[in-house]
């Protein structure tokens, strides 16, 4: 090979590499763009939480888009200020646009926004769908920033399983019915109850701890049918009580559990 060959050929190579240069940079930035962003990913940090979803591809974008499509429910597996991850029993593209109701606990509400599918993972029985907010309000933003907070901080406090009876009043009829501590912490309870509560509704309870009653008002987040003794399980969150109230609680808790 002579040296007009050779340069011919360093040329040729040089060329191969910036075009190998060029789709290992593309496929870098169709990953980031995939995964909702390297950027957003840091930036936001996620929460692995319950939060139920409602979800439809939005009209603009369905195959029928003479008529709204019928929600489908779900749950979610992980959420940020950015975006979320949720189970689906269907695939989607990426890119398409989903219309959502996110179900925020301890009366927080609702959050309608429109997101971006970035990445969607076929498993076994279910898909694993990631998506991105999309012009998400300031208003709703602050609302789930909220109850993010009060989920990890919740998360961080050690709920303590008991079981013993107490007494509970319903705020709306004045009605004083007995119950069975499951589990409490300085954010809520769980407890067993024949009463038949609905969701939503506030109760009264008072519960004995070290010699001491505490009173606490909370709203009922769950119910369940329990089939220990053919009755219901109660989550009550305790909401906004002050944190001099909860510090007390949680420290008559723990005094009590460590001098047994």
């Amino acid at each position: 090979m002579d040296l007009k060959d050779a340069l011919g050929r360093v040329k040729e190579l040089e060329e191969e590499v910036n075009a190998l240069r060029g789709e290992l940079e593309k496929s870098r930035k169709e990953l980031s763009h995939s995964e909702g962003g390297i950027t957003d990913r840091r930036r936001y940090k996620r929460a692995k939480v319950t939060f139920g979803i409602s979800y439809r591809v939005w009209a603009k974008q369905a195959d029928d888009a003479e008529g709204e499509l019928p929600w489908e429910k779900s749950e979610i597996q992980d959420i940020g200020l950015g975006g979320l991850c949720f189970f689906s029993e269907s695939p989607f593209e990426v890119n398409t646009t989903l219309e959502i109701q996110l179900t925020l606990p301890s009366g927080y509400g609702k959050i309608l926004s429109c997101v971006n599918v970035r990445r969607c993972v076929t498993e076994k029985d279910h898909c694993s769908v990631a998506v991105e907010f999309v012009n998400i309000s300031g208003y709703y933003k602050g609302l789930l920033e909220d109850a993010l907070v009060r989920q990890t901080d919740r998360r961080r406090s050690r709920r303590y399983k008991m079981g013993y009876p107490f007494l509970y009043t319903i705020l709306a009829t004045k009605t004083k019915e007995r119950g069975y501590i499951k589990n409490i912490s300085k954010h809520g309870i769980s407890f067993l109850t024949s009463y038949n509560l609905m969701e939503n509704e506030e109760i009264r309870a008072e519960i004995y701890i070290s010699d001491q009653i505490f009173k606490v008002v909370g709203k009922i987040v769950y119910k369940h049918d329990s089939s220990m003794y053919n009755m219901y399980e109660i989550g009550v969150d305790f909401g906004d009580i002050i944190d001099e109230f909860k510090d007390r609680l949680e420290e008559n808790l723990r005094g009590m559990f460590q001098s047994k």
